[in-house]
């Protein structure tokens, strides 16, 4: 058969750039080049290097389903983890050789992998796999066990076996053959270690538990690991192995296999910390990771007062950078340098709960109040501790998480604590964020004001140009608002998960959802699940049109909170002077099918809706609420007196005693409650329960962002 070799050429273009290019994006892989009918992948996770794998092939089914058998593309993948070698930006190595090895033992439309793959994908994935067995191959001295991959759904959770499979020959006649029929190869891999290590490779640094040398060196051990995995997780020009992977290698020294479990490693720095009488001795090494043994590159040992051994450390911190050839910007040095406190115990509480905090989940951010509080009753002086509690507080109040903390109480706390620290430093830039974000929801303009007043002193600050940039931002200023916002990013450090969730959330509100994703997108995967994440990851796919993935991380979502709706969240969006920036919020949830409202009980309701006449006959005489459900199936109190005041109390919170204010407003019931949603006023439908009420027993259902309330009524005034 005489193929169109043209149109052959331009058909695997088209699909490099319509599906090939996109899903690599998707899962975070470099592509390393085409090889004229293939290409060559890198990725930092056997996870993501078969995940897309599989989207490439059950894509191309149905890619090319309108296409004549012996005319269609067909791919066959190959996916290892192996060790490579750098050179400029290509990639070589018998890491690379395994996988292309794999990919012409693949079946086409297949996808084999080796063990190292399957050994950290098994579980993980909704796939089957099918054991090879170990296979001899060209140019590699051992057998190399491999695993197809089972694509059908069926096979989900198998793991089988198969018999031996065709001899070379074979294989390779069958691969001609199909050959003629425009055959596509894909070599995709998943790179764990390198053998060679150029300047210009990105560095991703392994830090491992300093061990104490004795007893009383545990506490100062802890200390310089826990700082060690905070200062240099903020360096923008390398990428550090996450704490919670480093702790499982506490007291070992971890092999390359083990290593390798955890992405691509280029160096690891170790140490020992000993006391000797009021000395602490903290000695580090860095290490590059070349072939399989490992080249000693740096190592010092700094003699300290145990009140001076973070200013030691800063030392070996500063050192380890300046060998690693980054660069390093006026923030980043800071975070290298700064010593926040003398006190270690301190310090260790400060750590801990920011571990907690970034978890970011409301559990976590209880746990991490308390501790950071310990923290400054420890040492009064820890300034940092003190400002990151403050804006904690605040972070509470607005997201109106009051199982965490009284909203009202957070709220205070946050003033009281932004004004301890500013007279301490008139310029703290913590202090100064709280003040101006909480502003915000009350006086946009003099939030903008106040903003632009603390950038005046402190121009260099990243702190203070987010707050500068949101407060442009609901003041409908948003060219001035985005340049801040790039402003910002240009001078912080390597951002948190937290940051970069709030900085990809203005993007969102900027309407640039490819500035939002770019942003999460470098996201560690354990950040990208947190339920914070997924709102934001759903709307950012619906702005981009890309439905079917909004639609799944807005179901994820909704696993979390099943009883979420748009409305829950627009008290937030008052502060923004442009209405149109909650529309398009709103918009963008709904398309990938976040409700409106709870549980879209608006719909299909409208007959049991209460007038404004229903509702004054219902509200005109004081009662409490009996045989009561909450949003979240458990039980409330609640008193409405026809003074205007109301009394509400969950059973989930019984230590809180909600108060407020209420009123109707045309056909609805307008409640204001200074421990939730912001203090702001807040309107509610109510809806006559028809399934639940009988004759001389009615039952009501009262309809908020938070979810549904169902109620009778017990009259109290006679």
């Amino acid at each position: 058969m005489q193929l169109d070799e043209a149109g052959v050429v331009a058909r695997q273009s088209a699909c490099l750039k319509e599906l090939v290019r996109p899903v690599i994006k998707e899962f975070r892989g470099r592509l390393v080049k085409t090889t004229g009918d293939g290409y060559l992948v890198e990725f930092h996770s056997a996870v993501d290097a078969v995940s897309c794998s599989v989207k490439i092939q059950r894509e191309m089914v149905l890619r090319e389903l309108d296409v004549p058998v012996d005319q269609r593309h067909v791919y066959r993948i190959g996916v290892n983890v192996g060790e490579i070698i750098y050179d400029g930006d290509d990639i070589f190595g018998d890491g690379v050789n395994v996988a292309a090895r794999l990919e012409a033992l693949a079946d086409p439309g297949g996808i084999h992998i080796s063990q190292p793959v399957f050994d950290n994908v098994k579980g993980k994935l909704d796939l089957g796999f099918a054991n090879l067995g170990a296979q001899q191959v060209k140019n590699i001295a051992q057998p190399v066990p491999m695993y197809r991959v089972l694509l059908n759904p069926d096979d989900v959770g198998k793991v089988i076996m198969t018999a031996p499979m065709v001899p070379r020959r074979r294989v390779f006649a069958a691969v001609a053959a199909i050959a003629l029929a425009a055959l596509l190869i894909v070599g995709v891999f998943y790179s764990s270690r390198q053998t060679v290590i150029a300047d210009n490779v990105p560095k991703r640094l392994l830090v491992l538990p300093f061990n104490p040398e004795n007893g009383d060196a545990r506490i100062y051990a802890n200390a310089v690991s826990e700082n060690l995995w905070l200062s240099l997780a903020r360096i923008k020009g390398m990428t550090l192995v996450g704490r919670e992977h480093a702790l499982k290698f506490k007291g070992m020294q971890p092999s390359y296999e083990q290593i390798s479990t955890h992405g691509m490693v280029t160096h690891i720095l170790d140490g020992t910390v000993a006391t000797d009488g009021a000395d602490v001795i903290i000695s580090s090494r860095l290490r590059a990771l070349v072939e399989r043994d490992d080249s000693k590159q740096l190592e010092l040992e700094t003699r300290s007062l145990a009140s001076e051994v973070f200013e030691s450390l800063a030392q070996h911190k500063t050192s380890v950078v300046s060998h690693l050839n980054i660069p390093l910007n006026t923030n980043e040095r800071k975070y290298l340098e700064q010593v926040q406190t003398q006190n270690v115990e301190a310090y260790l509480l400060y750590a801990e709960g920011l571990q907690f905090w970034m978890t970011g989940e409301i559990g976590g951010v209880k746990s991490a109040l308390e501790l950071l509080k310990q923290a400054v009753e420890v040492d009064p002086q820890f300034l940092d501790a003190e400002g990151t509690y403050a804006y904690l507080n605040y972070f509470v109040w607005y997201m109106g998480w009051n199982p965490v903390r009284n909203n009202v109480d957070a709220h205070k706390d946050a003033l009281a604590t932004a004004a301890r620290l500013l007279k301490e430093d008139r310029l703290n830039s913590d202090a100064l964020f709280v003040q101006s974000a909480i502003m915000l929801h009350s006086d946009r303009e003099k939030a903008l004001t106040m903003a632009r007043g603390a950038i005046f002193q402190k121009r260099d600050d990243p702190n203070l140009r987010r707050a500068l940039g949101w407060a442009l931002l609901s003041n409908g200023l948003h060219e001035e608002a985005r340049a801040e916002f790039e402003t910002y990013l240009d001078l912080s450090p390597h951002l948190t998960s937290e940051e970069t969730l709030d900085i990809a959330n203005a993007y969102l509100r900027l309407d640039e959802p490819e500035r939002a994703l770019e942003l999460v997108s470098q996201l560690e995967p354990e950040a990208l699940s947190h339920i914070l994440a997924l709102a934001l990851q759903a709307e950012v796919y619906s702005r981009l049109d890309q439905l079917d993935e909004g639609k799944e991380f807005a179901r994820k979502f909704l696993q979390f909170l099943p009883f979420y709706s748009v409305m829950w969240d627009e008290p937030k969006f008052r502060t923004f002077k442009d209405p149109a920036v909650f529309q398009s919020y709103s918009k963008a949830l709904q398309d990938v099918g976040v409700p409106l409202w709870p549980l879209n009980f608006d719909s299909g309701h409208e007959a049991d809706r209460l007038d404004g006449q229903s509702l004054s006959e219902l509200y005109n005489r004081s009662f409490r609420t009996v045989d009561t459900i909450d949003p979240v199936g458990g039980p409330y109190k609640s008193q409405y007196n026809k003074d205007g005041t109301v009394n509400l109390q969950y059973g989930f919170m019984p230590d809180i005693n909600f108060q407020g204010t209420w009123e109707l407003d045309g056909d609805e019931i307008c409640q204001r409650f200074s421990a939730i949603s912001m203090g702001l006023r807040v309107c509610e439908r109510v809806y006559f329960d028809r399934l639940k009420s009988t004759g001389d027993n009615p039952r009501y259902i009262q309809m908020n962002g938070f979810g549904l309330h169902r109620f009778g009524v017990e009259y109290i005034d006679g």
